[in-house]
C-alpha cells in the first residue's frame, strides 16, 4: 500500500505534499531521491479571486492537465522538486463573463504571454505523528515560482493535504499575489468607473492520483 508520506515524494509534485507513517516524517525522505507520475483529476479546481470597487469576480480555470513525471530529492526536513509545473493557459481563465474574460486577458498580456506557470521548488515537512495525519491530513509550507506576464516571483504557500485512498491526496491552499508584483497594472473598464484591486488570490484544490 502506498502511504500519503511516501507520496509526498510525488504529489507535493503538483503543488503541495504531505506523508504518512507511524516512524517522524522527516526521517523517512532523508537522503531519498525518487520520480513519480501523477494526474491530477477533473475534480481539481484552480481559481483566481479579486475585488473591485463595484463586485467581488472569480475567475476558474477550465484547464484538463496531462499526467506528468517530477524529480523529489529529500534534503533533511525539506523535499526539493524538479519538474512540477502547473501550465496554465490564459485563454482557459473563465470569469463568467465575456467581457471580464477580454479585461483579463489584456491585463495578463495573454497576447505576448499565453500562460501563467506554477512551479513547487520545495516543501517543508511536518514533524507530527503519522498516524495521526492519516485521519486528519497535514499542513503543509510550500515554496512556488509563479510567472505571469513574463515575469517570476518566489512565494511561500501554506497548504493543507489529506489522503483520500491509498493512491488519491486532496491539496488545497491559496495565496495573495499583487499584480503590480509582475508588472502589471490593474484593468479599469467603463473608462475608469470600475477600478480593480491590485491584489488578487490564487486558490487551489486539488485530487492527485498517483503511479
Amino acid at each position: 500500500m502506498l502511504t500519503l508520506r511516501k507520496y509526498l515524494l510525488t504529489i507535493l509534485t503538483m503543488a503541495l505534499a504531505f506523508g504518512l507513517t507511524a516512524q517522524p516524517l522527516a526521517s523517512l525522505f532523508l537522503n531519498e531521491d525518487a520520480s513519480h507520475r501523477f494526474q491530477i483529476e477533473s475534480a481539481s479546481c484552480l481559481y483566481i479571486e479579486g475585488t473591485s470597487n463595484v463586485t467581488d469576480f472569480r475567475c476558474d480555470c477550465e484547464q484538463n492537465f496531462p499526467v506528468r513525471t517530477a524529480q523529489v530529492v529529500a534534503e533533511s526536513s525539506h523535499l526539493r522538486f524538479s519538474g512540477a509545473t502547473l501550465t496554465l493557459p490564459v485563454s482557459a481563465i473563465d470569469c463568467g463573463h465575456r467581457g471580464i474574460n477580454r479585461d483579463m486577458q489584456e491585463t495578463l498580456l495573454a497576447d505576448q504571454h499565453p500562460t501563467i506557470r506554477i512551479e513547487l521548488l520545495n516543501a517543508h515537512l511536518p514533524t507530527e505523528d503519522g498516524e495521526a495525519l492519516a485521519s486528519e491530513g497535514a499542513t503543509i509550507w510550500t515554496r512556488l515560482r509563479i510567472t505571469i506576464a513574463g515575469q517570476s516571483q518566489e512565494m511561500r504557500m501554506r497548504v493543507f493535504a489529506r489522503q483520500i485512498t491509498p493512491q488519491r491526496f486532496r491539496f488545497a491552499g491559496g495565496l495573495d499575489i499583487l499584480l503590480s508584483q509582475f508588472g502589471l497594472t490593474p484593468p479599469s473598464p467603463m473608462l475608469g468607473l470600475i477600478k480593480v484591486d491590485d491584489r488578487m488570490r490564487i486558490s487551489l484544490d486539488l485530487v492527485v492520483s498517483v503511479e
